[in-house]
């Protein structure tokens, strides 16, 4: 992946990066079976409420992931 920006909120623990790199390595995987070549774009991720994430590719929205279903659900 050529970079993954990530947004969360403080107080940042090990635990929570531990999960958030989960979460990436989920929404990776997801991107490329979608068919995206990852080393020719940015994703960014913001952390939601619900146990969602937003997710956005080179600056546009690309969905919400959702984190139960392990799926896009926008």
């Amino acid at each position: 992946m050529k970079q993954t920006n990530i947004s969360i909120k403080k107080p940042i623990t090990l635990e929570k990066i531990y999960r958030v790199i989960a979460i990436e390595k989920q929404i990776s995987k997801a991107l490329e079976c979608l068919g995206y070549d990852l080393e020719k774009h940015t994703v960014t991720l913001k952390l939601t409420i619900f146990n969602r994430c937003i997710v956005s590719m080179d600056g546009y929205y690309f969905g919400i992931w959702d984190l139960r279903r392990c799926t896009f659900v926008d």
